[in-house]
């Protein structure tokens, strides 16, 4: 297992962002700032818990932040990256099918990780990585609305240390595109996606 605190939480502003919206997420974030996650894996290294404490639920936000928080949690579980259950050398490849929902979103997540170097104490690779948001009616974040369509794509190394069990050190950075319609209005949106796990 593992436990990990939320020591700093952003919003990178891009030059198209609604600064409106910007400013109602840094202010829903900041319910994170000294949270505790705690993880739990299998000897394969799939995430089979993972929850978060300490969380500033005052105010308006709150029950935005509690969803944001169960959202991340099912994420952390869809996303990891367990080895198989038979052995594996370098050079071996292998494929992770999961499904989950991200902000009240259902998605379908498919890796793809590349083992590239293994020693008695460390392995390394690459992750290539598709989230598909599946069409179809949601309610997000206690709003309805329809997902017309979306996907990211991209990848990034990982590194475990085995010596130190199986936890992954990944950067893993995906990028593309959703459409949504809400109120009779279709929203395009151009996302990029950056997910890192460290280990001190």
């Amino acid at each position: 297992s593992a436990v990990g605190t939320y020591d700093d939480v952003r919003v990178l502003e891009g030059p198209d962002a609604d600064p409106a919206l910007v400013g109602q997420l840094r202010q829903m974030l900041e319910g994170f700032r000294g949270a505790t996650a705690h993880t739990t894996y299998t000897p394969q290294g799939a995430v089979l818990e993972a929850r978060l404490e300490g969380l500033e639920l005052d105010g308006a936000a709150g029950p935005v932040v509690e969803q944001l928080a169960a959202s991340f949690t099912d994420a952390v579980e869809a996303l990891s990256t367990p080895f198989p259950d038979e052995a594996v050398g370098t050079g071996a490849r292998w494929r992770i099918d999961t499904e989950t929902e991200i902000a009240g979103l259902p998605v379908a997540i498919t890796t793809v990780v590349q083992l590239t170097e293994l020693t008695d104490d460390r392995a390394t690779g690459t992750v290539d990585q598709t989230v598909r948001f599946v069409p179809g009616d949601v309610d997000v974040l206690g709003m309805p609305a329809t997902v017309v369509s979306g996907e990211l794509t991209g990848g990034g190394p990982i590194e475990w240390d085995l010596a130190g069990g199986i936890v992954p050190r990944s950067d893993i950075t995906t990028s593309g595109a959703t459409v949504i319609e809400a109120n009779g209005i279709e929203i395009r949106q151009r996302q990029q996606q950056r997910i890192t796990f460290t280990a001190r």
